[in-house]
This record gives C-alpha cells, sequence and structure tokens, in this order.
C-alpha cells in the first residue's frame, strides 16, 4: 500500500540514524535491507527468536510465575535501548508490551534477551541528529508531515503528550514506568490510576514509579540509564536502606534513653537538692512538706517544659505558698514558671503579669534571693518590657555576685547576647552554664542556634539532633531550629518537608511558616513564598518572639530583591528585639542587599548600637596584637626556615667562588 511508505520509510530513516549512531545493539531489533522501490513494499529486519512481553508472560505461566528479578532485567534491557536511542537523539514514543520482544534463553546458563522494536512513530528530536551526530539536541521537534504529537498508545501516554506538548526522552520513561507497574502488579490490562502506590508494598520499588510518574517531566529519571541502574542495583539498595532504618532505629532509642536520662538526672538532681535542704537546714522554709512540694515543681520544670509540665509546677508552688506565705524561692521557682507559659505556649494570656506580681514578692521576702534575680532580669528582655537588655544583664551579673552556681544566670546572659550579635560570649556563657549542671541539656538548643548564627551549621545540626526534643523549651521552637538548619545547610526539599510534618500539629504557626517562605524565595518559587509570607502576618503573635517572624520575612523579600519590604522588616525586626549585628553581617539571605544604600546606613547605625552595648556590658573586642598571638607558632617557623635557606644560598655562593681559578692581573 502506497499510502504506508511514508511510515516505512521514517522508520527505516530512524534505524539508519540508530545504526550509524549506536551500532548494533542487543536490545535493539535492527533492519538488514530495505525494498522501496516497486510494490510490494518491504523490509527485512533482524531474526529474533522471541515473542511479545505479554505473550512471553503467559508461555511462563502469567506474569506472577515470573521471578522478580527476571522481569526488572527485562525493563532494564528496555531502558538500556532507550538509553541508546536517545543518545542518539531518538524518542521512541510508542513503548508498550506488544513491541517489546523476550527470547527464551537457549541453555540454563544463558540470560533471556529483551528487545525493543517497531520504531514507526518515533521521531527524531534534533537537527544535529538528524544530521548523524550522538549529541542530544532537544531544542526542535521534527514531525513527519501528516503525524501527530499524540501518537502513541494511551494506556501508555506521559500526561504532557496527553496535552498535547512534545514527545522527550522524559514521556519514554514514563511510559516504560507503565510496563514496569504492571509487570509488578502482573496485570497488562491495568490502567494507570491516583492510587496505583497502594499496589506496590516495596518501597524502593515505589519510589522508582513515582520517578517514572512524576508529574513534571523534569522531576522524572533524568535518563533511562538512571532507571536501568537503580532496577539493577536493588539488592544492594534494599541493604543500604535496611542500614538506614537501622541507624534511624538507633536514633530514636538514643534519643529516648538520652529522655530517660534527663528524667533520671532530674530525680537524682531532686533527691540531691532535697537530701542538702533536709540534712543541714531547710533553706526558704521551716515547712516540710512546703519544701517537698517545691522540689517536685522544680523537677517538673527541670524534666518537661511542655504545658502540662509548666501547669503541674505552677500547682506544686501553689501548694508550697499555701503551705508557707513566707517561702521566698517557691515564688520566684512560680514567676518562672509563668514566664515560661507567657513565652512558649500561650502568649498574651496574662502570665507576664502574674510572673511580674510573683517575682515581686520574692524579692519582698528575700531582697538577697539569687533565684529572683534571675528571674526579674528574663522577665525585663520580653516584649512587654521593650527589651531591656541592660536590666536583664545588671540583673543576672548579681544575681552571680550573690551566688556563683544560681541556675540559669548564664543561661540568660546567653539569650541576650545571642539576639544582641555577641555569639562568641553566648557560647562561653552557655559553656559555664553547662559545667556547673551537666545533667541539664537545656542550654544545648541554645547553643545550637547560636551556632546557627555563627554559620557553622554542621556542628549546629550535630548538636540539635543530639539533644531530645523534650529539652528545648517547647517543640515548635525544636523544629524551627532543626528545620531552619536543614535550609542553612541546602536540604531545601528535607527541610520543606520537615516544616509541613510540624504544621500538621501545630497549624498557623508564624514562625515556622515565615520559614518556609524563605525556602520558597531562595528555590525561585516566589508565588509560594509571597503566599507564606502573607499567612505569616496574618498570624502575627509574640510567640517565640515575633521578631524571628520579622527576620524571615525580610529575608525572603532580601532573595526575592524586593529591598523595601526587605528593609521595612528587618528594621522592626531589630528594633522588637533582634538587633544581632553579627548574625546580619554573615547571613547569605541578605547577601542582594549588601550594595544597597538603605541597608548599608542601616548596618552602620546597627553597628554603633552593638558598639555602645559592648561599652556597657565591658565586652572586650580583640586587640590586634591578640589576633596576631595564634600565628606566631607559624611566623617562627617560616623566619628559621627563611634564615637557613638563606645561610645555605651564601655558603653555597662562598664555596662556588673560592673553587673558580683565579685570572691573571
Amino acid at each position: 500500500r502506497a499510502d504506508r511508505v511514508r511510515s516505512l520509510k521514517r522508520e527505516v530513516t530512524l534505524f539508519r540514524l540508530l545504526k550509524e549512531s549506536v551500532g548494533h545493539h542487543p536490545n535493539i531489533v535492527g533492519i538488514q535491507e530495505v525494498f522501496f522501490d516497486a510494490p510490494p513494499f518491504y523490509i527485512v529486519m533482524d531474526y529474533a527468536e522471541a515473542t511479545d512481553l505479554r505473550a512471553w508472560c503467559e508461555a511462563q505461566g502469567g506474569v506472577e510465575k515470573v521471578p522478580l528479578p527476571t522481569r526488572l532485567e527485562i525493563v532494564a534491557q528496555v531502558a538500556d535501548a532507550l538509553q541508546a536511542a536517545h543518545e542518539a537523539g531518538v524518542i521512541h514514543r510508542d513503548v508498550k508490551p506488544s513491541n517489546i520482544l523476550v527470547s527464551q534463553p537457549s541453555t540454563p546458563l544463558s540470560q533471556l534477551t529483551a528487545m525493543l522494536t517497531d520504531f514507526g512513530i518515533g521521531q527524531v528530536v534534533s537537527q544535529e541528529a538528524l544530521a548523524g551526530l550522538t549529541k542530544m539536541g532537544f531544542t526542535e521537534t521534527m514531525l513527519s508531515p501528516g503525524s501527530s504529537s499524540q501518537a502513541g498508545t494511551h494506556l501508555y501516554m506521559a500526561p504532557e503528550l496527553l496535552g498535547g506538548q512534545p514527545a522527550s526522552a522524559r514521556s519514554d520513561i514514563y511510559s516504560l514506568g507503565v510496563v514496569l507497574y504492571q509487570l509488578l502488579i502482573g496485570d497488562f490490562r491495568k490502567p494507570l490510576t491516583t492510587d496505583w502506590s497502594k499496589r506496590i508494598s516495596d518501597p524502593i520499588l515505589r519510589q522508582d514509579l513515582e520517578k517514572c510518574f512524576a508529574g513534571h517531566p523534569e522531576e522524572r529519571f533524568s535518563s533511562a540509564r538512571e532507571l536501568a541502574n537503580g532496577l539493577r542495583s536493588m539488592e544492594e539498595r534494599r541493604k543500604a536502606r535496611a542500614a538506614r532504618e537501622k541507624a534511624a532505629r538507633n536514633r530514636r532509642i538514643l534519643r529516648q534513653t538520652a529522655v530517660a536520662a534527663l528524667i533520671v538526672g532530674g530525680i537524682v538532681i531532686l533527691a540531691i537538692y532535697a537530701f542538702k535542704h533536709h540534712s543541714d537546714e531547710m533553706k526558704g522554709t521551716t515547712d516540710a512538706q512546703a519544701q517537698i512540694r517545691y522540689d517536685r515543681g522544680k523537677a517538673h520544670l527541670l524534666t518537661n517544659t511542655r504545658f502540662a509540665g509548666l501547669t503541674n509546677a505552677i500547682s506544686e508552688f501553689q501548694e508550697a505558698i499555701r503551705r508557707d506565705t513566707n517561702y521566698a524561692r517557691a515564688y520566684a521557682a512560680l514567676a518562672s514558671a509563668y514566664r515560661q507559659l507567657d513565652g512558649q505556649h500561650e502568649p498574651g494570656k496574662g502570665w507576664d503579669a502574674k510572673a511580674d506580681e510573683a517575682v515581686k514578692k520574692a524579692f519582698s521576702l528575700d531582697p538577697g534571693l539569687a533565684d529572683a534575680f534571675v528571674v526579674r532580669g528574663a522577665l525585663l528582655f520580653s516584649p512587654a518590657k521593650g527589651w531591656d537588655a541592660e536590666g536583664d544583664v545588671r540583673n543576672q551579673r548579681e544575681a552571680l555576685k550573690l551566688d556563683p552556681k544560681v541556675k540559669g544566670a548564664h543561661f540568660q546572659l546567653a539569650f541576650v547576647f545571642h539576639h544582641l550579635g555577641f555569639l562568641d560570649e553566648a557560647v562561653a556563657e552557655l559553656d559555664k552554664e553547662l559545667s556547673l549542671y551537666h545533667s541539664d541539656p537545656g542550654p544545648l538548643w541554645l547553643k545550637g542556634g547560636t551556632l546557627i548564627l555563627k554559620t557553622n551549621y554542621d556542628e549546629a545540626s550535630q548538636l540539635l539532633n543530639s539533644v531530645p526534643t523534650e529539652a528545648f523549651p517547647s517543640p515548635v521552637s525544636a523544629a524551627w531550629e532543626r528545620g531552619i538548619c536543614l535550609f542553612y545547610q541546602r536540604s531545601n526539599h528535607a527541610a520543606l518537608a520537615h516544616f509541613e510534618s510540624v504544621l500538621k500539629e501545630f497549624p498557623g504557626v508564624s514562625l515556622l511558616i515565615s520559614a518556609q517562605a524563605i525556602i520558597y524565595a531562595a528555590s525561585g518559587e516566589t508565588n509560594t513564598a509571597l503566599e507564606k509570607i502573607n499567612i505569616a502576618k496574618s498570624s502575627e503573635n509574640p510567640f517565640i518572639h515575633f521578631h524571628h517572624s520579622s527576620y524571615h520575612i525580610a529575608s525572603a523579600y532580601a532573595l526575592m530583591h524586593d529591598y523595601d519590604q526587605a528593609m521595612y522588616w528587618l528594621k522592626r525586626s531589630a528594633d522588637e528585639g533582634f538587633p544581632c549585628y553579627e548574625y546580619f553581617e554573615k547571613d547569605p539571605n541578605l547577601d542582594n542587599l549588601r550594595t544597597n544604600e538603605p541597608f548599608k546606613a542601616f548596618m552602620i547605625e546597627l553597628k554603633k548600637k552593638w558598639e555602645s552595648y559592648q561599652k556597657k556590658f565591658g565586652i572586650r573586642t580583640p586587640s590586634r596584637v591578640s589576633r596576631l598571638l595564634p600565628l606566631l607558632p607559624s611566623a617562627a617557623v617560616g623566619l628559621v626556615i627563611a634564615g637557613l635557606g638563606w645561610w645555605l644560598f651564601i655558603r653555597r655562593r662562598v664555596s662556588v667562588s673560592s673553587t673558580k681559578p683565579k685570572t691573571p692581573a
């Protein structure tokens, strides 16, 4: 039939292109001769003692009778054929079981062979390929007259082809993925449905199929070779997955052990504390039951900062005060619990006012109580008190004068230094707190956050992942620090997945949503970033202090080159308790602002305030001499080597000149 010659000619053209580019390929049925001069028109193809995939499986007793490794190898060999075709610039466009031939092994030791045939609707995808070059052009689709971009079998067609888009190497990968899926479930009649994954129990194969079926072609396997390699390394991948799962289990056990150790440590501290108070004299009260209730409340604060733990602690402190109305320590501890409720769980519910009232009562009963100074200072560095950093530092230092081992003073100093941008000083204060209270891992979460600001991301990640979630002020703060650290380590997908998971439990938290905005902005997804910013703005509240959300919003705008909005939110963050000068200088999220004149002026003013705090707090800037001290050993070694080299050079000059024959006068 003359009207079919055109299709034959196209097929032969493609085969010739494959033959010139690839040569003989064991998984592609080749062409021997062509007869197009006069009817009957025909081509002579390689003889393959084989049957198509569906018939071959039926001959084995059904797909389910074919061993899984054999099914995977068939698909891998077809992927090899596709890879060769794609490298030659040819797309098959009709990968399906009837176009896959399988030859039965001639001996038990030989392997079966799968071959791809029928390139009748294939297409050349680049001018270079048409010219015989083995170059992947993918810049121009060349269809023969009358052919259709939707040619092919609908059951196996990629969604972009059904939508009228041009074919690509990844649309062939989609089609082969459907064949793989049908081989796995044992049914060649089964179309791909939205719930296909329910029928694939193997998580690794499910992952491979997800990469074949991705709606966006760029999210599929980058090449057919990648799919083939994955299928052939299934055992190694299963072992690696098992090793990862075992490591994850071990980490969970380690975290659970750490939590148990935290609780046991709290009990031990409580026992030592109680023994100390009852063996000598009860400090602050003469009522034994009041002392016991106080100790129970402290144990709750130490081992559980969740809402229930704090409310239980408050009940114990209130009972201690009921038994002894002059118990100053109980009032100070009660103020501390109220403050944590206000800052981490229920902002704006009046807990800060209750904390103020309780700490004032503690001072009225004992003006020299170090614990009361710690709590009063912490209350000053808050939105309600206008972020009084100087007052907080003054109170903490007074507390340390009264009792060098008072719990929380070094931590609170670190908290203030962290926000103001004295990052090395913050780490030093946290190390002091940890040296005084080894069994309390609480300060580690702030140390991890400070290391993030210092751009020590890997060290911060290791530290934050080693700290039990229960040791953080709240689960939200734990999720925030761990997620933002993942982002700085350039694990954007992992960070987004992490935040999405946490937001299911804690929806509407501006801190987490604004962190998502940064990630989307950095990934170039502007519309999604703006959507997240608007949600974060609308859910504004002082939870874990909104200045962190403001900074995230500023960072997202900076990444999107919206400098006016970036500056507005950056200034707001600094004005509302987070003028972290060192961080602003280092954070790569603000790099787009570095040449912005308003930003330069802002940083100059911020540095002046930073230097002012530096003088007030007595923080010394390392002198030039002290900065050079670490370099002295290396410099000394360099001078010795240089001197030795010069000495040897002079000796050689003298030796050479003394051996030269003297010229007669």
